[in-house]
């Protein structure tokens, strides 16, 4: 298992220009402060995908797709996370650092992805308890603040039933 210090990960994705690299992929055209394109994961006629170059950051309002350029290069060329990693090092001429035996670096990196999916998998619990029939008062407050169904998709809001009972499904 290949491991990147998080410091070498930053200084790789800030050498990196995500609207350079997407662009080879797909058209974008600016729009508010983002790029616009069709998506290059699903078909559509529509541009639903966009690109915030300040926050290096994708996503697809149509398919849903989105993360840092890493992600990006992983999705559209269907390769592994150390292969787009190698993929953009070589593009923005840096070496790859040597693979460490550090086991207190790994087992960091290890609870790091733990604790991020449980947060992501949490999160998707409360995004969908908003769309489901018990979060329609909370739809409707968000609708009454101007909030629209596609907002709350993008950003990822949820709701939270009483109690803790409804997330562990007791």
């Amino acid at each position: 298992m290949a491991y990147f210090q998080d410091a070498w990960l930053e200084e790789l994705l800030a050498k990196s220009d995500i609207a350079a690299i997407v662009s080879e992929y797909v058209q974008l055209k600016p729009r508010g402060g983002r790029l616009w394109g069709c998506c290059p994961f699903h078909r559509e006629k529509t541009p639903s995908f966009s690109v915030s170059p300040d926050k290096q950051m994708y996503y697809c309002f149509g398919c849903k797709k989105g993360g840092s350029l890493i992600n990006f290069v992983m999705e559209v060329e269907n390769i592994s996370f150390v292969d787009a990693v190698r993929q953009l090092a070589e593009r923005a001429g840096m070496e790859l650092p040597e693979q460490t035996d550090d086991k207190s670096a790994i087992e960091n990196r290890e609870k790091k992805e733990r604790l991020y999916s449980a947060c992501r998998e949490t999160a998707l619990f409360y995004h969908n308890c908003l769309k489901h029939p018990m979060g329609r008062e909370a739809c409707e407050y968000l609708a009454k603040r101007g909030v629209s169904a596609e907002t709350a998709a993008a950003f990822g809001l949820g709701w939270a039933p009483a109690g803790w009972a409804s997330f562990f499904g007791i």
